[in-house]
């Protein structure tokens, strides 16, 4: 959605497609006003070829990954030439920006004659995890090669020579590679998705290329196309779009607002409350607990890279946790992390302003989106 505002910004016609059951929610928590958006910026949605689920819950991943490989393209295909046959009620589509996960987006586009960049909204070190599961296959890594990978010391084994990741071990990888399955479904998909990205003209990132450089550095090596790191985009979002845009309100979630806790917070003295979420731009340091998707790398960056978090194991035991809170709350370590994470804020502002890293970086992204395909 942020993306879709900074597109709109510079004069793009925009077409925001969920499946049913996202834009459900959003119509749930948001209202159906929203979702009427404004004349060029409109909202539409296709099936997924999943049955019904709970409609607040989040669908089950696994099964979202593989329906998307095999059911999506079509019911995106009737969306598009539907959208093309409108009869100039809307412009025809000139680019598709996909999901870096849903690369069916890309044989849309390639149908369709116009560019595709694929959106990667996940970290770049991420990226570059995903980007070798192949070769980490070719090597007898995974898929394990026993149930008691957990507890014999398999994931203690180094991966250093990923590029970028000269910290990193098994068990920093992301989830989908603990798997004894060669068949399993996520690690397939994802290793596919990520080479499919790597077909486009270009990908956009969410991060600002300061904040992993070294990675940056190493997938310009690899990947003879552009790279644009354009985040992040909340902060992007403030010198691009204007004060007055129909669309500067829009602050999509899948779940309604509430507000009900920013009284009782303003009550607080200042450095008192924990808070407690993954996906941050708060000048805060992290005690990291991975549990899903590449949190796992980020944890590692977070704490040999990046400087602003220490990790944690999933077992680990209350006390272990009261330790922490209180040693990033109150101690030197906390203080150093609170320091790290205010100049990787200023970082990330510098970039994002006009000018910036990030600012020049997405004006690319427009030259690559507004260029005829080859």
């Amino acid at each position: 959605m942020q993306l879709g505002k900074l597109l709109h910004s510079r004069g793009f016609h925009v077409t925001f497609v969920n499946n049913h059951f996202n834009h459900n929610r959003l119509l749930r928590s948001k209202g159906e006003q929203f979702l009427k958006g404004c004349p060029d910026f409109v909202f539409e949605s296709m099936p997924d070829g999943l049955p019904e689920s709970d409609p607040d819950a989040t669908q089950d991943i696994e099964a979202l990954c593989d329906s998307a490989r095999k059911y999506m393209f079509g019911p995106l295909m009737e969306l598009l030439d539907r959208v093309n046959a409108s009869g100039g009620h809307v412009p025809k589509i000139t680019c598709v920006i996909p999901d870096g996960f849903m690369c069916f987006g890309m044989l849309a586009a390639e149908k369709l004659g116009v560019p595709a960049v694929p959106f990667w909204t996940a970290s770049a070190c991420g990226f570059m995890a995903y980007l070798h599961i192949g070769q980490l296959t070719q090597k007898g890594l995974i898929p394990h090669k026993s149930e008691s990978f957990e507890s014999d010391g398999s994931l203690d084994t180094p991966v250093g020579w990923i590029p970028g990741l000269q910290h990193a071990r098994l068990r920093d990888l992301p989830f989908a590679t603990r798997t004894t399955n060669p068949n399993a479904i996520l690690l397939n998909c994802l290793r596919d998705e990520v080479q499919d990205d790597l077909r486009a003209p270009a990908i956009i990132f969410n991060i600002f290329e300061e904040f992993e450089q070294e990675i940056f550095d190493e997938l310009k090596k690899l990947y003879p196309h552009q790279l644009h790191p354009i985040g992040p985009l909340s902060l992007l979002e403030r010198h691009v779009v204007p004060n007055d845009s129909p669309v500067r309100a829009h602050r999509p979630t899948l779940w309604k607002d509430d507000d009900n806790c920013l009284d009782w917070l303003d009550a607080q003295p200042d450095g008192s409350v924990v808070y407690v979420n993954y996906g941050s731009i708060a000048v805060l340091p992290m005690i990291c607990c991975a549990y899903f998707a590449e949190q796992p790398t980020n944890c590692r960056f977070a704490a040999k890279v990046w400087g602003v978090g220490v990790e944690i194991d999933p077992d680990v035991k209350r006390e272990n946790i009261c330790e922490l809170v209180k040693e990033m709350m109150e101690g030197e370590e906390g203080k150093r992390m609170k320091a790290k994470a205010l100049e990787w804020k200023k970082k990330a502002e510098v970039a994002t302003a006009v000018g910036g890293s990030a600012y020049l970086s997405f004006d690319k992204v427009l030259d690559v989106l507004n260029s005829p395909v080859e």
